[in-house]
């Protein structure tokens, strides 16, 4: 005999209600997360190799050759775990995304520009085209960070909800 429930919130109503947040997520943000999510893993790889070289080494200025590493690496570690984050579908990962990709674009341009303008570095278009790409991913993020925070829930979050809810 099949069991029937009491409840009005069947299987489909709760499908109907729940938007997941991966779903908010556009094509285009899936491909910059993703690029971003390796390019953080080779990053990490990187600095990680980098210091067994210099821990191999042994050499003068140790303290500094780490500060150098991890600052080099830094942004694209950050970006990286902010689209593992968005991955996730964490409540937060939009918020930081944003605030790393700020944080890049202002410390690019305060790095960047400068140096062009005296000579140095790769031209201002060389310069300037990472950050050029940063701008679509802002944009895609701050268009879907209301509903992601307030409205979307995570695929645990729909799942508890939908366990608790076939509960009698």
């Amino acid at each position: 005999m099949e069991e029937t429930s009491d409840s009005i919130f069947d299987e489909q109503f709760l499908a109907s209600i729940y938007t997941r947040r991966l779903n908010l997520m556009p094509l285009m943000l899936k491909l910059y997360a993703g690029f971003y999510t390796i390019s953080g893993a080779v990053a990490l790889a990187r600095a990680v190799v980098s210091l067994f070289n210099l821990v191999s080494d042994e050499g003068t200025g140790a303290g500094i050759a780490v500060i150098l590493i991890l600052g080099r690496y830094t942004f694209s570690i950050l970006r990286g775990a902010a689209a593992v984050s968005l991955w996730r579908e964490k409540k937060w990962a939009v918020q930081a995304a944003l605030i790393v990709s700020i944080l890049y674009i202002v410390t690019s341009l305060f790095l960047y520009v400068p140096s062009t303008f005296m000579g140095q570095g790769m031209g201002l278009t060389g310069n300037l085209f990472p950050v050029i790409l940063e701008i679509p991913y802002i944009f895609l993020l701050t268009t879907i960070w209301r509903s992601w925070k307030h409205g979307a829930l995570s695929g645990k979050e729909i799942a508890a909800r939908k366990a608790q809810a076939a509960k009698p």
